[in-house]
């Protein structure tokens, strides 16, 4: 009797470690699950301060965010730019106030001077020539931009045109004469 007891003991016995083996499955499953979910929430946020949980952003080494960095470079960047600018415009200044502008007459007049120069006066010729050059080129540029100007007016006048005909052509069919 006893090798019976022993039999259906050591029967039991297996069944009830599989049992419990299979409710310790799901447990697992669901811790996991819950492992799971945990990081997610853990990433977004950092440690409670106070009770409090805050957000953490993309920070720097140094513990400074991101986006700060990058308006501090961009600040710098457009003062560094504006500041490139000033400088070229005095350099532009210096560089103007430095030659004399002398007029068509003025030069004119200092190649009719003998007491002049010659090496000046071959000088103040190609000036003049340069001076007339520009006041020439000048001249064709706005000469060609009007003419321009009209050819485009001139296609987008007949563009309406055709679209107005081709979209509304009752209004260009003639009427009948009543006599």
């Amino acid at each position: 009797m006893e090798e019976e007891r022993d039999d259906v003991i050591r029967d039991s016995s297996p069944e009830q470690e599989e049992q419990e083996v299979v409710n310790d499955v799901p447990e697992d499953d669901q811790q996991e699950q819950e492992v799971d979910s945990q990081p997610e929430s853990t990433e977004k946020q950092s440690l409670p301060v106070e009770g409090i949980p805050t957000v953490m952003q993309d920070v720097d080494e140094m513990g400074v965010p991101w986006k700060n960095r990058a308006m501090e470079y961009q600040r710098k960047l457009s003062a560094k730019e504006s500041r490139e600018e000033e400088i070229l415009k005095k350099l532009n200044n210096i560089e103007q106030s430095q030659q004399p502008k002398y007029t068509e007459e003025d030069l004119a007049n200092y190649i009719a001077n003998p007491e002049a120069d010659p090496n000046q006066r071959v000088a103040a010729i190609k000036e003049l020539k340069r001076m007339e050059e520009e006041r020439i080129r000048s001249h064709v540029k706005s000469e060609l931009s009007s003419y321009q100007q009209e050819q485009q007016d001139k296609m987008i006048r007949t563009q309406a045109y055709g679209y107005v005909q081709q979209n509304f052509p009752e209004a260009f069919k003639k009427d009948k004469a009543v006599t």
